[in-house]
Formats: structure tokens, sequence, C-alpha cells
């Protein structure tokens, strides 16, 4: 299977090249046994070389630019996973073919807000409830099974966004111990699967924000080292936010902004865009 997929001809050439030698020491009467035993070690050392190299290459983890640039058309699974609990907000349960018909519409990304604190113990060790798990499993399964970019995240949390609450040890782990568990849980996704740590942190200090993020990428980092993660600044999550942000020096984090604007056009569904609302 490596070789029908290498990119590399010189490679497979190579391969095949060896692989012929090995065999024809299987019917080649050699002078000397040791030293033909002693050859077929080196091919065959040299053999495993190559072909771990070319596993590397085909395994090689998504940067965040060549993900950016792939993620063209997005859409969020909105008010679905998101409401204290499914469908509490009018929307129906999400089902798989919805994924086939973003698919069909030319979506290559599908965001999926999860609420997590309607289904996660009070005290430690802040254990997520194993149906709500499954269920988030199920759906994000739903998109990676059809090669789009799926990003799940921390959604309508409202309660790690106080920043009075946010000095309280307790009150930090708890939120520390839900990305622990999913990051466990979801540690074996393709690498098409995103984590976004918290959507739009508004009530946070930026302080509180930039400490967040960095402790929350850091659990991550323990079970998930290249695994793509959602980087927003403080407030909203503008641009301005963003560039503010103490971004950590981590080669795979990819920073997010939310602009509302204009705003009637963006948030209120009116008019056209380009024409001018207000001066």
């Amino acid at each position: 299977m490596i070789i029908k997929n290498l990119q590399s001809r010189g490679t497979a050439l190579q391969i095949k090249s060896i692989i012929q030698l090995l065999n024809s020491f299987n019917s080649t009467t050699h002078k000397n046994k040791y030293e033909l035993m002693g050859l077929r070690k080196i091919l065959t050392l040299f053999l495993f070389f190559i072909l771990s190299g070319a596993y590397t290459v085909l395994t090689a983890q998504i940067t965040p630019w060549e993900a950016i640039s792939q993620m063209q058309k997005g859409i969020n699974l909105g008010n679905t996973l998101e409401p204290p609990v499914e469908s509490y907000w009018n929307n129906p349960n999400a089902e798989e073919f919805y994924f086939d018909m973003y698919q069909q519409a030319g979506f290559d990304c599908v965001r999926i807000p999860v609420r997590w604190d309607e289904h996660t113990g009070d005290v430690s060790p802040y254990k997520i409830d194993e149906a709500w798990l499954q269920r988030v499993e199920e759906v994000l399964d739903w998109g990676l099974e059809r090669d789009l970019f799926v990003i799940v995240n921390a959604h309508h949390d409202d309660w790690i966004k106080d920043s009075v609450k946010y000095k309280d040890p307790d009150h930090r782990a708890r939120f520390d111990s839900i990305w622990s568990q999913i990051s466990l849980r979801f540690k074996d996704k393709p690498e098409k699967l995103i984590f976004e740590v918290l959507n739009e942190p508004y009530g946070l200090k930026k302080e509180q924000n930039d400490d967040l993020h960095q402790r929350i990428i850091s659990i991550i980092r323990k079970t998930n080292p290249t695994r793509l993660v959602i980087f927003q600044g403080h407030n909203w999550g503008g641009a301005e936010e963003l560039v503010a942000a103490a971004i950590p020096d981590d080669d795979y984090v990819i920073g997010s902004f939310h602009a509302y604007t204009t705003y009637h056009f963006a948030q209120l569904g009116e008019g056209t865009w380009g024409i001018i609302r207000y001066q």
C-alpha cells in the first residue's frame, strides 16, 4: 500500500530494485554463506529506512497554512449541539444526511459548536457524560468520513467567561478537565478534525483569555502534539483582539477572528452588500 501511494517515482524504483535483489538471493548459490547473510541484512536495513522515510512523508501533519487554503467554504451546524439540550432551540437533531448536503453544496468545512457545561460534572474529576461524548463523536465522524474539515469547540460555555469566577482554581480546573477529556477521546481522529478552544470569550480580560488559551493548548498537546488548534482574541474575538493576543509559540495554531461588518448586512440580514446604510 505504501509503495502504491508513493509520490516519488525514484523512491519506488529504489524499493523495487532492492526487493528484486533480495529475491534473487533465494535462488543464487553464493560462495560465502556469511557474506550472503550480511548482504541480505544490509539491503533489508536499507529498505527499512526508505520505507520509514516514505511513510513519514505520507503521514505528515497538515500545516495551518495548508488547512486554511483548503477551507474555502464553511458552514456552522448551529443551534444544534450548543443549546442546553439538543434541539432545544427549535433546530432538529443533527442527522447524517446533513453532511451529504453540505458536501453537495460545495462546503469543505463544518464547524460544530458544542456546549459541554450541561453535560459535565460539577465536582472533580468533572467527568463528561459518556452519552454526550458519543453523540458529539457520532456527529463529527459524519463530517470526517466525507473528508470534510470539522471544527469542534466549546460554545455557549459562558460559565468560564466570568472574569471574577475565572480566578477560582476549581473553576479553571473544570474547563481544563473538559478539554483533557475531549483531547484524549479524539486523539486518533484524522488531521482534518480541528479544536477551537473557546468561542467569543466575552467577559474575560485579555490576560485571562491569553492564559486560558495557552493552558488549554498545553493540555491538548499532551495527547495531540500536532492537532490544529484555533486561537481567538478576547471580547467577541475580533481582529484587533487577535492581533493583541499573546499567541503561543506553536506550529499548529490557527488564529481566528469574527467580523460582523457591516452589521446590518451581516447580522440583521438587511439590504445588499455594498449599499451604505448609514454615515
